[in-house]
């Protein structure tokens, strides 16, 4: 694993998830929505 996280230089961000217990869902939904808010806020013309 460590190997595989090297080409990041640390820029990574693990959390406990699970959609059967509801655990990590509301770190989720935030985290997704710091990705995919840009691409929706700019109106297209």
């Amino acid at each position: 694993v460590r190997e595989a996280i090297l080409p990041f230089q640390g820029d990574i961000q693990v959390e406990a998830f699970s959609a059967l217990n509801k655990i990590g869902i509301d770190k989720l939904a935030a985290k997704l929505d710091s990705w995919f808010a840009p691409n929706f806020s700019a109106p297209a013309e």
